[in-house]
């Protein structure tokens, strides 16, 4: 798998919320399957990602 920077395109991985997720609040499981940029990466595990809206569901998108 080829390393992730900052400015790729990526698209946000679709699983279940981990108990840190949630303690974190840093992963929520509607999260999964939006595409975006690569904003910074924190470390190994952790990067923040720009959603791109035209990713979100309609109902969402109209919101934002």
């Amino acid at each position: 798998m080829r390393a992730i920077k900052e400015g790729d395109r990526v698209r946000i991985v679709t699983r279940e919320p981990t108990p840190d997720d949630l303690k974190s609040n840093l992963y929520y499981g509607y999260f999964g399957g939006l595409t975006g940029l690569v904003r910074k990466i924190y470390n190994k595990t952790e990067a923040a990602i720009e959603v791109e809206p035209e990713s979100l569901p309609r109902d969402i998108r109209k919101r934002h």
